[in-house]
């Protein structure tokens, strides 16, 4: 069975100004890791000093660095042995012994010295001011010439930064002024290698094309009936995003539009925003997708009631709790019931009142629009059990917050969460077609009902979440959207591109300790 290849960005970066012959030999080389990473026919060297970090030559001398976990090789970096060590900061002592002090008698890297940059310092360094960018590197980086005027008239770090040229432009850039380090390029995510015979075709990609490549448990997956909910599972560098970009491709084919995809953070909505034009190749205002963070649609229904609504500081928030907790008290005492109640109430004050403000906000705000669903609610992951007792106070506490916050015209993010809900509720003309929610496990129950208000069938809906979130974060359960959706359809996304061995080696390290 061959082994799955997966490059890093730095690699692919790597790729540009190498010569046709270099990428030639490299390609076949790789073939050679793809069943036999470990020796490569005896030419493989391990890296003293680092974990299934290995380095093999491409021609005399011309060298890949790269890592084998488990079924999967990942490529790190290509480039002349002079320089590849360096560039990824990998101490002299680890280098082979072959491979040190080689002088560059061919002068392959003269055409690198119109470059004059050095590593991007840490926090702790002095910042390196100079940058001189010449027009040889740029045609060797494959950079449009329409970009040439503006990046060789940079003399900074911070004009570099605040350049006007497409992101993947700027990262390319970068890649080669300020080589990664090893354990940098670990970080990075890792994009499935699909053409191997060719290495020269990927010089004409950029970044955007190369996250849009799906290996073949995804591709596999791809293929399901899109007339019913579709929940897909996966944890980190599984792929779930794009899977979901892939997926409003097949929905725009079948007419499924306007569709709106539902994310968490603005620059994520930019990122899916580039990726789906790429890979649908128009815009997508013109093909009826709208990409917004779920933040700003609460916002565009509930500023229909109101603008710019007062939110109290947090010691507002404590001091409003303290004083609806003193009213409780005093209508308790009014009560039939007022011991057994006055039980409750010290029960309740004795969690402190951190405890009862994050219970109110996390759990009732956020999970329960009923006073039945919160005494029913599975609260596994609170760490403290509440009574049934406990619970109708906590409910009517709740209440009385609420009512003092109205008293001086204060929304906090729960009630203005509850407020679009109903906003949305009331409305009849549903916006969109078909919904799909990326990060779903971020997402709270009642701003998970919101969306569902805003389209036409529940059965229009893909969603994504880390199979291995926690059970209790936010209100989030896989049970909540089984139920909800009524759906059998799941997907699970096994293959982890992004994290390492030898992050997971640690973390199994830290988890023993």
């Amino acid at each position: 069975m061959p082994y799955e290849i997966a490059v890093k960005s730095s690699f692919w970066h790597d790729l540009f100004g190498l010569q046709q012959g270099i990428l030639k030999t490299a390609s076949k080389k790789i073939k050679v890791l793809e069943r036999d990473p470990i020796s490569a026919n005896g030419d493989a060297k391990k890296l003293e000093g680092f974990s299934n970090i290995y380095r093999v030559k491409v021609g005399d001398n011309y060298r890949i660095v790269y890592g084998v976990s488990k079924r999967i090789v990942q490529l790190y970096g290509i480039g002349h042995r002079n320089k590849i060590y360096n560039n990824l900061s990998i101490p002299e002592k680890f280098i082979p012994l072959e491979d040190r002090d080689i002088e560059d008698a061919e002068g392959i890297l003269a055409s690198n010295e119109q470059v004059v940059s050095k590593p991007m310092p840490s926090q702790d360094s002095t910042p390196q001011d100079t940058i001189e960018i010449s027009e040889n590197i740029l045609k060797q980086i494959n950079i449009s010439e329409e970009h040439w005027a503006v990046l060789t008239a940079i003399k900074d770090e911070d004009e570099l930064m605040d350049a006007p040229v497409p992101v993947p432009v700027l990262q390319r850039l970068i890649e080669r002024l300020y080589p990664r380090s090893i354990d940098q390029v670990l970080e990075q995510p890792s994009y499935i290698l699909h053409d191997i015979d060719d290495l020269s075709q990927y010089c004409d990609k950029d970044v955007i094309d190369l996250l849009l490549w799906l290996d073949p448990e995804q591709e596999r997956l791809l293929d399901v009936d899109i007339d019913e909910p579709i929940l897909v599972r996966g944890g980190p560098g599984t792929g779930k995003s794009i899977m979901a970009i892939y997926h409003i491709k097949r929905l725009v084919d079948q007419g499924k539009c306007p569709i709106l995809l539902a994310t968490h953070s603005s620059s994520f909505s930019a990122y899916a925003k580039q990726l789906t034009e790429r890979l649908l190749g128009q815009s997508v205002e013109k093909l009826g997708i709208e990409i917004k963070t779920i933040e700003s649609l609460v916002c565009e229904y509930f500023y229909q009631y109101r603008e710019n609504p007062d939110c109290p500081s947090n010691e507002m928030e404590m001091n409003l709790l303290k004083e609806a907790i003193s009213i409780c008290k005093s209508q308790i005492l009014r009560n039939v019931g007022a011991l057994k109640w006055n039980i409750s109430h010290d029960k309740v004050k004795r969690l402190g009142y951190d405890y009862i403000l994050e219970e109110i906000q996390e759990v009732i705000e956020s999970c329960c629009l009923e006073r039945a669903d919160y005494l029913t609610l599975d609260r596994r992951g609170r760490r403290i059990s509440i009574g049934l007792r406990e619970r109708n106070f906590l409910w009517d506490l709740t209440q009385v917050w609420h009512s003092l916050l109205r008293e001086k015209s204060y929304f906090t993010k729960g009630l203005i969460n509850a407020k679009a809900l109903e906003l949305a509720q009331g409305n009849d003309h549903k916006k969109y077609q078909y919904l799909v929610i990326d990060e779903a496990q971020d997402l709270s129950p009642v701003r998970f009902k919101f969306l569902l208000e805003l389209i036409e069938s529940k059965k229009n809906v893909y969603v994504t979440a880390d199979e291995a979130q926690a059970i209790y974060t936010k209100g989030f359960s896989w049970r909540e959207i089984y139920n909800t959706l009524n759906t059998k359809k799941i997907l699970n996304l096994n293959c982890n591109f992004r994290n390492t061995e030898q992050i997971s080696s640690a973390c199994s390290k830290l988890l023993v300790i």
